[in-house]
């Protein structure tokens, strides 16, 4: 999926363990954080339970231009 914001694109690659998990609302919204590290992990974060373990695996691609 991509993001387009202010003129620049996020590019955004990730497993169902995201997208199944996590609204796309929020998916947006916190990939287009400004330090793309940051975003990421913080994509990561959203999908975790209270406990901190994942109901599937969790990876996250974050590419910018």
């Amino acid at each position: 999926m991509t993001f387009s914001t202010e003129g620049s694109g996020t590019f955004l690659l990730a497993s169902d363990g995201l997208w199944k998990y996590v609204a796309q609302p929020l998916i947006r919204a916190t990939a287009i954080l400004p330090d793309v590290d940051r975003a990421a992990q913080a994509l990561v974060q959203l999908a975790r339970l209270p406990s901190g373990g994942v109901q599937d695996d969790v990876t996250v691609a974050l590419c910018r231009r």
